[in-house]
């Protein structure tokens, strides 16, 4: 069985647009919904992935937060989410995605929320079990 991700990217103005897509398929993918509470400070979420694997990537949150990823409690990278604003990523992308905000494998992850409300966090991650 494989999973498609589809990234689309358009540019628009009164005189029309201009889109691009861009389709990624792979035997893999892993996601993460969940509501960070209010003032949650490294709050875990059991979440892992092997870079090596990733073939299309999307981090979105209705609010900022900061996320860090953690290999055996090793801080890896950390990450600024901000509010509507999605982190999108392709591998082989000739789209103007994002860099993917992740360097290195990890086990876990940690979301501070220092906002004043709770933030819906989604993570998807489209990946090649085979590597």
């Amino acid at each position: 069985m494989s999973f498609t991700h589809t990234i689309t990217e358009t540019y628009a103005t009164a005189g029309g647009s201009v889109s691009q897509v861009q389709t990624f398929t792979a035997g893999g993918e892993n996601a993460v919904q969940d509501t960070i509470d209010i003032g949650a400070t490294d709050a875990v979420v059991d979440w892992s992935l092997d870079i090596s694997q990733v073939e299309s990537f999307i981090i979105k949150a209705d609010g900022d937060l900061t996320v860090k990823t953690y290999l055996a409690t090793v801080l890896k990278d950390t990450i600024a989410v901000a509010s509507g604003i999605p982190i999108v990523w392709g591998t082989g992308s000739s789209m103007s995605l994002a860099e993917i905000p992740i360097t290195s494998d990890f086990d876990q992850i940690k979301v501070t929320n220092a906002t004043g409300v709770a933030v819906a966090l989604e993570i998807r991650a489209l990946y090649d079990p085979t590597v």
